[in-house]
């Protein structure tokens, strides 16, 4: 099957199989040459900034509690976690968008990770040698540091699974010049990074991660703001999950003190993520914070327009515990359902 060309990437898996250029030309078909890269890349997110190792996130039984079987979707690729648990779900096709290019090549990694190494292996690759998931190791007995030849030799069989630019990203990381135990994913930790490793489904069961592993195929991954990436994309989708994007870029906007220009931008994104959904199709966006804060209402009310456009909201309010920090956390899920088609 001839793969799209490099115009509109469209027909991902319906009507005929997989369709899009190998994941290396789907780079190339991100590069922006004609400076369409706009607000979405700035602030602390952008192509140059680090991903986050493991989910902070945890939107787990929510996202699958409306079975995604079949379903054509469209996610944040973060760390890499969610396309792969909506992949293990059954979604068909999931296309994943990053605005950093080093967080698309940790979607890479993991991937071939989960299709190449048994449990025990890939959460060591990952974590040992950091000092936060020291803890989790040692309750499932698994060793809290790896030589470096020894990550190498693991990198070997994963790195034939990965992109020409992936590769060239990770061989440095993962083969280097003077070996040592230190991690190579050190340097790509956040505040909360690796605080909530119990929570993630692959990482505290290897039976959920066998499960994972069974569903970790190819996916494109799209090296762009979602808001752009959605725009670009010609096909339509019954989930468009956005993660903490509109929470992020209403502080992004507040902290410049723009509220007008934060209306702007969300109005123009949701108009393009209502284009996108199919009927019956859903919107789901995550907020850290509480169900009961009040500043949920308010930020809830700044998508009044989804509500306009026939769309009926459901809240699902998330509770999680972090065995590191002793606390639990509540945040929300906000999925607002495509119920009318004009």
């Amino acid at each position: 099957m001839e793969p799209v060309g490099p115009g509109e990437i469209s027909n991902l898996g319906r009507d005929g199989g997989l369709q899009f250029p190998n994941q290396a030309e789907l780079y190339e078909w991100c590069d922006d040459p004609g400076g369409e890269f706009r607000v979405e890349g700035a602030g602390s997110f952008h192509r140059n900034s680090p991903p986050y190792l493991m989910a902070t996130e945890h939107p787990w039984p929510h996202l699958a509690g409306r079975s995604p079987h079949g379903e054509a979707v469209v996610c944040i690729a973060g760390s890499g976690d969610i396309p792969l648990f909506l992949l293990q779900a059954g979604a068909d096709p999931v296309v994943a968008v990053d605005v950093s290019t080093s967080a698309c090549f940790l979607n890479e990694l993991k991937r071939a990770a989960l299709r190449r190494l048994p449990y025990e292996d890939y959460v060591t690759f990952f974590l040992s040698g950091l000092p936060r998931a020291s803890g989790f190791l040692h309750a499932r007995r698994l060793p809290q540091s790896m030589p470096a030849v020894e990550r190498a030799a693991l990198y070997d069989v994963l790195r034939q699974g990965l992109s020409a630019p992936a590769r060239e990203f990770w061989d440095d990381r993962c083969r280097p010049a003077a070996p040592s135990e230190s991690s190579p994913f050190q340097g790509f930790l956040h505040t909360l990074d690796l605080f909530t490793l119990e929570e993630i489904p692959c990482l505290s069961d290897p039976a959920r991660y066998t499960a994972w592993s069974a569903g970790a195929k190819d996916y494109p991954i799209l090296n762009l703001p979602m808001d752009l990436a959605l725009r670009r994309l010609d096909m339509l989708f019954d989930m468009v999950y956005v993660s903490n994007v509109p929470e992020y870029m209403k502080m992004h906007f507040l902290a410049e003190e723009n509220p007008e220009g934060y209306r702007t931008w969300l109005e123009t994104f949701l108009r393009v993520v209502v284009k996108r959904l199919a009927p019956g199709g859903r919107f789901c966006s995550y907020f850290f914070q509480s169900g009961e804060a009040p500043s949920l209402t308010a930020d809830l009310a700044d998508f009044a327009l989804l509500g306009d456009c026939g769309m009926r909201l459901d809240v699902h309010r998330i509770e999680y515990a972090s065995a590191a920090l002793g606390s639990r956390f509540r945040n929300v899920l906000a999925v607002w359902e495509k119920t009318r088609w004009d």
